[in-house]
């Protein structure tokens, strides 16, 4: 599980587990250190995707399914143990509601309550896109990302960070431009 999970403050005693689910290219240690915001009566985990952090000589997941079926595989037990919510941002909200749907329809589970922001509904029109961000130039690309906001100014112009930042970016883009 600790390959999955970032938890930085094991709470035993939780009622209720957070977990979260990062935004595209993102890591697991931003949102594990939420649980310093929380008493004891919350435990935080945080998923920690392949090819990023400790998982970074891993291959990127592919598709959608990839994301849930580890996520499902590895949380299933521990998400009998106690009440449990779901947190996503961005791509993290696609992956929460996908895993959350899933534990429902496979194992009659399912989140106390699903949070999530900075993105549009999967139905939602506004999805809809004739150029697929991931295949943009990196010229493009990082227009894209400069006019989308959200990336610091320091990473865009330090190419050391994007060869960093980028690959994770693109494949999380990947799977969410062929997800429903």
């Amino acid at each position: 599980m600790d390959k999955l999970i970032t938890c930085l403050y094991r709470r035993p005693s939780a009622t209720t587990r957070l977990i979260c689910f990062p935004w595209a290219g993102g890591g697991s240690i931003y949102f594990a250190q939420w649980a310093r915001l929380f008493d004891d009566s919350i435990e935080v985990y945080s998923v920690r995707l392949p090819g990023r952090e400790s998982r970074s000589q891993e291959a990127f997941a592919q598709t959608m399914d990839q994301i849930v079926n580890e996520v499902t595989n590895t949380l299933l037990p521990k998400l009998h143990e106690k009440e449990f919510a779901f947190f996503g941002h961005s791509f993290g909200a696609f992956t929460s509601f996908a895993t959350a749907v899933t534990l429902k329809q496979k194992h009659n589970l399912e989140p106390v309550h699903l949070f999530v922001s900075g993105v549009s509904a999967p139905h939602s029109e506004s999805r809809s896109s004739v150029v697929k961000k991931s295949e943009l130039s990196d010229e493009e690309f990082l227009r894209y990302m400069s006019e989308a906001g959200g990336t610091p100014k320091e990473i865009l112009q330090n190419k050391d960070a994007l060869q960093m930042f980028i690959p994770p970016l693109r494949a999380d883009l990947r799977v969410v431009e062929n997800f429903m």
